[in-house]
């Protein structure tokens, strides 16, 4: 471009004022040599980006195919109509630009006459003029930017609420269209079963569960070890319906397949490792759904040795918690869930390294309430620290998905090739 400024004729500065001129030079070659690199590579990243968005719920949901078409098909009627606009709107502004330098460069050649004659009023006026035609061009090229990224957020959205709606129809349990309710005090023994059970998390996912076979009488105390990955969690997994298992899982002589899923999970109770608070009071935490009479609050509380300190808080049941229980100390919060299991009195009960992050204290608190109050119900506790679980009926260990071992504690630990011997060795040697 300056070898052809350079070369061309009279007539060429003629015809085309300096300020154009000049807008070419700077803000063209501006934006060809830093925002066009720039905005070619956001290009390629927004396409690519939006190509996977596209293409890999569409694999996983061919039927999202007939909502893409359509909107693609808008989307790109959208586009071609804005660039039409936005090409007028750029050159609008361009052309209003060229004014603004024109006048910057007279000014500057003729600064002593306006000097001289007191016309700096004038020109800064006339500056102005020309400022603002170019600031209307600039606020239409704004604003057609806003009207064209308002309806792709619109598109986006409804593919998006597109793909949300699809994910909740197509993982929808079927556990959940089950009518059939168990009877009113099942279970009551807390009996389960598994018979040849597997899982997987997602269809063709890897095996996690191999076709375990057990047999847990009611009010037995398990305790559930093995390495990490080796199917401990899969196995309250399978139990909870989450994901629902090949084969068969009976509690109580009933099949859960065939009965709904939420009463499936309502007769489980679950300690977890992690305390699950809410914002609220005491008394909505330990009875969500408002059940239970002070008296039974208070003897729960008293079960896990938390009755005074409840007494001393400001408002007591009422007393109002943080959210996860920020307001109180780690023990406290476990020993609150635990008094919420209590007063569920369910049969089953599923203890997920309840005390992994407590003081020993609370531990032996939490043990101890397990050993007294949890007596006549099926206790299924798991834990990486085999002292938790030694004082269990029987210990389960798994092993790569499998049931490796099944027996009494002191028996597995004195058998020479026992996995848990060896777990029990392992252990020892780190502590000492």
């Amino acid at each position: 471009m300056v070898v052809g400024t350079l070369q061309a004729p009279v007539l060429f500065f003629d015809s085309n004022s300096v300020g154009r001129i000049l807008n070419r030079f700077s803000k063209d070659i501006g934006w060809l040599d830093e925002q066009l690199p720039r905005k070619f590579q956001l290009a390629i990243d927004s396409t690519l980006n939006v190509l996977a968005s596209l293409i890999v719920p569409a694999v996983m949901n061919p039927w999202l195919i007939f909502i893409l078409i359509p909107l693609i098909s808008v989307a790109i009627y959208l586009s071609t109509y804005y660039l039409k606009t936005s090409r007028e709107l750029k050159r609008l502004a361009s052309i209003s630009r060229s004014p603004v330098f024109s006048h910057i460069s007279e000014t500057l050649d003729g600064l002593e006459t306006i000097r001289t004659r007191e016309r700096q009023s004038d020109f800064v006026d006339q500056f102005y003029r020309h400022h603002d035609v170019l600031n209307q061009a600039n606020i239409l090229v704004m604003a057609g930017g806003k009207w064209i990224s308002v309806r792709f957020e619109i598109l986006a959205s409804l593919f998006v609420g597109a793909v949300a709606f699809s994910a909740v129809i197509m993982s929808q349990d079927a556990g959940y269209m089950i009518e059939r309710r168990p009877l009113e005090n099942w279970p009551n023994e807390g009996n389960i079963i598994f018979k040849e059970v597997s899982l997987r998390y997602y269809p063709g996912g890897p095996q996690v569960l191999k076709n375990i076979k057990l047999n847990i009488k009611g009010g037995t105390k398990i305790g559930v070890a093995g390495r990490t990955g080796a199917g401990k969690s899969s196995f309250v997994a399978a139990l909870m319906r989450m994901p629902e298992s090949c084969d068969e899982i009976v509690i109580d002589g009933i099949p859960v397949k065939e009965i709904n899923l939420q009463e499936t999970r309502r007769c489980i109770s679950v300690l977890g490792q992690s305390p699950v608070l809410f914002n609220g009071s005491l008394r909505k935490n330990l009875d969500l759904v408002e059940q239970f009479t002070d008296a039974d609050l208070w003897q729960v509380l008293q079960d896990v040795q938390l009755k005074e300190s409840v007494k001393s808080l400001h408002g007591q049941l009422d007393h109002e918690l943080l959210e996860n229980g920020a307001n109180i100390s780690v023990g406290e919060r476990q020993l609150i869930c635990l008094a919420r299991v209590l007063l569920q009195r369910n049969k089953i009960i599923v203890l997920d390294e309840p005390t992994a992050n407590v003081d020993p204290e609370t531990e032996k608190t939490i043990l101890g309430v397990v050993r007294e109050k949890l007596r006549d119900s099926t206790v299924i506790t798991i834990a990486h620290r085999l002292n938790t679980i030694k004082d269990c009926d029987k210990i389960l260990l798994f092993k790569r998905g499998t049931v490796a071992e099944f027996d009494k504690f002191d028996t597995l630990v004195n058998t020479e090739e026992s996995e848990l011997r060896e777990m029990a060795r392992i252990a020892s040697s780190k502590t000492t």
